[in-house]
């Protein structure tokens, strides 16, 4: 399944998932949650295109590329990664992160990011 996920910004520059369509929240499934203070008024700052498989206990989330990047009020070209949570519930059970691609507004990542998981849990 690929899929592309919005990205927005609040004044503190952290991203988070647009939430904007009442359609993203009604399809999360079972323990699937919106990113901590999630706010619908936020601006969006970017697309990000993903790719996800789970197969033999193993999640598998590619991480494509972003394009549509926003950089914040300095006139400086940032350097992105992505990092990624794995969550159950409150609690953080893994946590990875791509490459770094230095000043570029539409990075490629053509990354894999595998967690091993427990199939009953998901």
């Amino acid at each position: 399944m690929i899929s592309t996920i919005r990205v927005k910004s609040d004044s503190s520059k952290e991203l988070q998932i647009d939430a904007n369509a009442s359609s993203y929240i009604s399809s999360l499934g079972p323990g699937q949650i919106l990113p901590k203070g999630i706010n619908s008024s936020l601006r969006c700052v970017g697309e990000l295109n993903l790719a996800v498989s789970l197969e033999k206990a193993v999640l598998e989330l590619k991480v494509l590329g972003a394009r549509n990047l926003i950089p914040d009020d300095s006139e400086a070209i940032p350097d992105t990664y992505v990092k990624c949570y794995l969550k159950d519930g409150d609690r953080l059970r893994h946590k990875k992160k791509t490459r770094v691609v230095k000043y570029c507004l539409e990075p490629q990542y053509n990354q894999v990011l595998k967690y091993s998981v427990i199939i009953s849990t998901i």
